[in-house]
């Protein structure tokens, strides 16, 4: 029992180091080897607390990036519900270029 005390102990050190390095991710992992060798309710408390850094962080990173944009070519403007339709049938990338195609169709005859 003396023996996971200690070891749990060298855990939560390490998770503190790794904390205070910003390594957050293993921080959290060592905190939860900590305790599954030994119980306490400090090393819950410091899980608790390292995770919610680790959360904000992400969403913080998360929130930083751009959102992605919609790159999408559309030269011939459909209504939503037939551009899903079409795309059910022919592929969403084929829809447009197929369009382009018949309506030039449509032009020559």
């Amino acid at each position: 029992m003396e023996s996971n005390r200690d070891a749990a102990e060298q855990c939560a050190a390490r998770a503190r180091d790794a904390a205070s390095r910003g390594e957050l991710q293993r921080a959290v992992h060592l905190l939860e080897r900590a305790m599954a060798m030994f119980p306490d309710t400090a090393y819950d408390n410091a899980l608790r607390e390292v995770r919610m850094r680790y959360a904000r962080e992400r969403d913080a990173r998360n929130n930083a990036r751009d959102p992605p944009q919609n790159n999408t070519w559309r030269l011939i403007p459909l209504p939503e519900g037939l551009e899903r339709l079409l795309s059910r049938w022919l592929g969403p990338h084929n829809v447009q270029p197929i369009c382009c195609l018949f309506l030039s169709i449509l032009t020559l005859a």
